[in-house]
């Protein structure tokens, strides 16, 4: 088992306005970042485990009709500019005797909390508080038992993942 927490300071930055002024501006507020991970060998090359990460921002109340300090892209949703991230897996995996075959997956679940809806490359929006979920998949075989003499292969099995899922929000949980 581990267990991660970290804390990151305020971060701010001096910029200077069209019109010559100095403005302190905020770019990061207090964060903290949390993981736990927990894996247990339940049989002989057989394992499974789950991964918790979360990460919670604190940000100074901004009034809803304000841009956001920074980009100023987004307008402020109920005060906040950024948003509070949570993810959820579970994982396993299975690896024969002699190491030749092996399969593995994953099951994810996301959510944004907080702050504005954030655009994906793919257009799709991700709002905050809309569960997203994937559940990656893959399968190896290797060696002369695999029946392939000295070749080495590697094949994906079918992934599949919900429409609003966005491997950045599982990103935004790390410190």
């Amino acid at each position: 088992m581990g267990l991660l927490s970290a804390i990151t300071g305020r971060n701010e930055v001096q910029i200077e306005t069209v019109g010559g002024a100095r403005e302190r501006r905020l770019t990061d507020p207090l964060t903290a970042f949390h993981a736990l991970r927990v894996k247990r060998q339940v049989a002989r090359g057989t394992e499974f485990g789950v991964l918790a990460t979360a990460t919670n921002r604190f940000e100074p109340g901004l009034p809803a009709q304000a841009l956001c300090p920074g980009s100023g892209a987004a307008e402020v949703t109920n005060g906040r500019c950024q948003n509070d991230a949570y993810v959820a897996a579970a994982d396993g995996r299975w690896r024969s005797a002699t190491g030749d075959y092996a399969v593995s997956g994953q099951a994810v679940v996301s959510l944004l909390r907080h702050g504005p809806a954030r655009a994906a490359r793919d257009g799709i929006a991700v709002q905050p508080g809309q569960p997203a979920a994937a559940a990656p998949c893959g399968s190896a075989s290797r060696g002369a038992s695999a029946g392939c003499g000295i070749c080495r292969s590697r094949c994906r099995a079918a992934s599949w993942s919900s429409t609003t899922w966005d491997i950045s929000t599982a990103r935004m949980t790390m410190p």
